[in-house]
């Protein structure tokens, strides 16, 4: 890897702009379980998540200068990672309308106490 990057320095840029990335995306992933888990207004732990999140962002902004000495390797690979996988599930919803002539039903649940069974969904049925 370090020859990839020919110095130290911007694999130390890649890999900061990667772990300021994972932090911010976690803040947010947080925020929306917390708030999917809660009923009325946003709970006190979505009000934590946010200061978090805004001290990671601005972690994330002090990384952004180092984008151009290798930083944009985490940020092409996640970005190719996300389209992959978006376009997945794209398909995946597709071809369960075609082959059912229904549109899948599967969503992700908003409580624990939501959750099918294993089988309840036709799509996690094994032929």
């Amino acid at each position: 890897m370090v020859l990839a990057f020919k110095t130290s320095d911007n694999l130390a840029a890649a890999y900061g702009i990667a772990v300021t990335g994972t932090f911010l995306c976690t803040c947010v992933l947080a925020m929306v379980v917390f708030r999917r888990q809660s009923t009325g207004r946003a709970p006190p732990r979505c009000r934590c998540s946010a200061e978090f999140f805004l001290i990671d962002l601005v972690f994330f902004s002090a990384n952004t200068l180092k984008i151009l000495e290798g930083g944009w390797v985490p940020l092409v690979l996640g970005i190719a990672l996300t389209a992959l996988m978006t376009s997945w599930k794209a398909d995946a919803t597709a071809a369960g309308t075609l082959a059912t002539g229904q549109p899948a039903a599967c969503t992700v649940p908003r409580t624990a106490a939501a959750v099918p069974a294993p089988c309840a969904c036709p799509a996690w049925r094994s032929s």
